[in-house]
């Protein structure tokens, strides 16, 4: 099944630097991508495409360094380098994490949504889900972030509107905030209307993480 033990020896050691390099940790992703992926790639930002490129050529070495059942092995190969680093953030988050490291944001479970009071006004109202997997509260302050690209690292929240939270330990919370903003980039139309909650920020005193 191996044809070059060299180049299998080669793929495998460059598969674990990579998972190691894409591990989704203390951030889970980058501020602002809220665009489709393949797999855990977000094509539209050029670091991602650079790693997909990475990942492409440590593919192809592997495959080359088999001489049977290529196409099985590949699709396994693929799965197992998208899941191992979340699997692995996830089990140091309900063993030895603590503070924000012990945080995890349902980003499925999260939505905003905006009423026009006037121009440019609106009233948004956001639920979130955050869990804490270690043994202690934690202490936090929260903010969120706009679901367009181009200036993704903008607040929805100024930072003197970041919300302090208390996650008591071992439990899951669900969040609601509420804050008037003012729409300088005319992101929001006018009415009512909703959005995707696609990154928050968590600080504990000068701890931050992105997710």
């Amino acid at each position: 099944m191996i044809k070059n033990k060299w180049l299998f020896s080669a793929s495998i050691i460059l598969f674990l630097i990579f998972m190691v390099l894409r591990t989704p940790f203390p951030n889970m992703s980058p501020l602002g991508t809220n665009s489709y992926g393949v797999l855990s790639f977000h094509l539209n930002y050029g670091s991602e495409l650079f790693y997909l490129f990475v990942f492409i050529i440590i593919m192809f070495i592997y495959v080359r360094s088999l001489s049977k059942r290529k196409f099985i092995l590949s699709i396994v190969t693929i799965f197992m380098v998208a899941w191992i680093p979340e699997i692995i953030v996830k089990g140091y988050q309900y063993t030895f994490a603590s503070g924000v490291d012990a945080v995890s944001f349902d980003s499925e479970e999260a939505e905003c949504r905006y009423n026009s009071i006037q121009a440019g006004e609106h009233e948004i109202t956001c639920h979130l889900v955050l869990s804490n997997h270690s043994s202690n509260d934690v202490d936090l302050m929260l903010n969120i972030y706009e679901p367009y690209i181009g200036d993704p690292e903008h607040p929805l929240f100024a930072r003197e509107g970041e919300e302090p939270i208390t996650l008591v330990s071992r439990s899951t919370h669900g969040i609601e905030l509420s804050r008037m903003v003012f729409d300088r980039e005319h992101v929001f139309g006018k009415g009512e209307g909703s959005f995707s909650i696609q990154n928050i920020q968590i600080r504990e005193k000068d701890k931050v993480r992105d997710l």
